[in-house]
């Protein structure tokens, strides 16, 4: 699949330059709000993509937020910023119908310290949403452009906001070009692992495990879906790598400790994404991580908890390869088998 939308298409789209910025004016200043807590290699890839962008616009000067900051001392004055651009709408936002009220109000606050700037959220994920939330929701994006990565978000959006604003376009990160395997190769061959020889990457995603988030009763569930993979590969002569998706935390290691498998690590991107181009096929529980396997042609297996999961492959025409958290490990085994048998 080719995104015909580039970074300069998006960026005009969001700014559209000639009939919201002054002519006179010679500086143009955008403020970018994200994730940096708890950052994984998704976030860094967003960033990335975001930088890019405000290069591809000539952004003379740009300020970074948390989207836990309150305070924007760092903006000399908030009326010359010409716009916001937000990479995630709401923090947990994939945690819905978690309460995240507090979270929405403080986007609105943010956001009404730039009331002359136009308010863009870049593509992410949205919903599903509960009847009570929808006027704060319809007050979040009053007067916003909003990006949903995924038809299902777009069409939860749609039925929040009464109306059909939102517009579709993909994830930041398949924006990202290929990495090439090398540096990939000679870190899997120091943990031993040969690139001539079949490699199951498994991808993990500590938020299965996590109350609040994960939808299964037990979260031993989880790690019984990471064995039964395991086992499944091992059966038909491949070769396991764990592949951590997290940064400045082991927090991967300690969730697939007694698995048996080694794992890569590491706080680069490329290092990640340039493994993940030597797998013959993975199993991933983390959105970002399935975006690498598509971008690099790996199959993959989509085994987590939220419509993004399902939204994105059905957006690349493979439905059947999304497995929730709830189904059974024995259909999970299958569809890898189906997978790696038809390679």
């Amino acid at each position: 699949i080719v995104f015909r939308l580039t970074r300069r298409g998006l960026g005009r789209e969001i700014m559209n330059l000639e009939a919201r910025v002054p002519q006179h004016k010679k500086q143009l200043e955008v403020v970018l709000r994200g994730s940096t807590f708890n950052p994984n290699i998704g976030d860094r890839l967003m960033w990335a993509v975001a930088g890019a962008l405000l290069r591809d616009l000539q952004v003379t000067r740009s300020y970074r937020f948390e989207h836990w900051d309150r305070h924007f001392d760092a903006v000399p004055n908030p009326r010359r910023v010409d716009a916001v651009f937000d990479l995630g709408n709401v923090y947990y936002c994939d945690c819905w119908p978690r309460p995240v009220s507090d979270h929405i109000r403080r986007s609105i606050k943010f956001n009404r310290a730039f009331r002359r700037a136009t308010i863009a959220y870049l593509p992410c994920s949205w919903g599903p949403y509960r009847r009570q939330d929808r006027p704060l929701i319809n007050q979040l994006t009053r007067v916003a452009i909003i990006f949903a990565r995924d038809h299902i978000s777009l069409d939860y959006l749609h039925e929040a906001l009464g109306s059909e604003r939102a517009i579709f376009c993909p994830d930041l990160a398949l924006m990202c070009q290929a990495e090439q395997p090398d540096a990939g190769t000679r870190l899997l061959g120091n943990l031993g692992l040969s690139t001539r020889e079949p490699l199951l990457g498994l991808i993990p995603n500590v938020r299965c495990v996590e109350e609040g988030v994960t939808p299964l009763s037990d979260p031993s569930i989880y790690r019984g879906h990471l064995q039964r993979v395991i086992e499944c590969s091992r059966e038909i002569g491949y070769q396991v790598v764990g592949v951590s998706h997290m940064v400045d935390t082991d927090r991967d290691r300690k969730l697939l400790a007694g698995l048996g498998v080694p794992i890569v690590e590491s706080n680069s991107p490329s290092i990640i994404r340039s493994v993940i181009a030597n797998l013959s096929v993975a199993v991933c529980s983390r959105y970002h991580g399935l975006v690498n396997c598509l971008v690099h042609g790996v199959p993959v297996v989509s085994l987590g908890w939220q419509h993004k999961y399902r939204g994105l492959m059905q957006d690349f025409h493979l439905s059947e390869f999304d497995h929730p958290l709830e189904r059974s490990s024995g259909q999970l085994s299958d569809r890898l088998l189906e997978l790696a048998t038809s390679r």
